[in-house]
Formats: C-alpha cells, sequence, structure tokens
C-alpha cells in the first residue's frame, strides 16, 4: 500500500523525534531494543521513518525511552512542524 505525503512526513517526523530521545538519554539503537522489548531493526527502522508502528509498539518504545506515550506523540509533532533542538 503506497504512502501519502502526509503519512511519509509523519512518519518521517516519529523517527526524527525517537533518535532526538535516544541520543538525550545517551542510548544506543540496542538499548532502546531491550528497554523496549522491540527489535534493534524496528527501532533502526522507525528512526528511518520506513515503519508504520501500531499503537502497542509506540508504547512499548515510549516505555523504552523512559516516557509516556503521548509525550512521544507531541515530540513527533513538534518535529513535524519542523522543530528544532
Amino acid at each position: 500500500m503506497k504512502r501519502s505525503n502526509d503519512e511519509r512526513r509523519r512518519l518521517v517526523a516519529l523517527g526524527r523525534a525517537v533518535r532526538k530521545l535516544r541520543i538525550e538519554r545517551k542510548m544506543s539503537t540496542c538499548a532502546v531494543a531491550t528497554a523496549s522489548g522491540l527489535s534493534r531493526s524496528r527501532i533502526t527502522s522507525l528512526e528511518a521513518g520506513r515503519a508504520d508502528p501500531r499503537l502497542d509498539m509506540l508504547h512499548d518504545l515510549a516505555r523504552g525511552l523512559g516516557i509516556q506515550v503521548h509525550e512521544l506523540v507531541a515530540r513527533a509533532e513538534h518535529e513535524e512542524k519542523g522543530g528544532g533542538a
């Protein structure tokens, strides 16, 4: 299924938010994978904007990063609007 430009933009924004949070917390992709229960390749795909996560994955990812899922979504929305550091 082909994604719309809006969907792609949101996935890329989510990926940027995840990567920034991971780096802020000085975590490797492997550490986030272990903490969240997701695979390292899934984390890498999410950061690259290639994965379309389900809600349960977002909850697992947020937990692994030490935040609530609504905070992760807010960070992604900030990134989508062109938010910087």
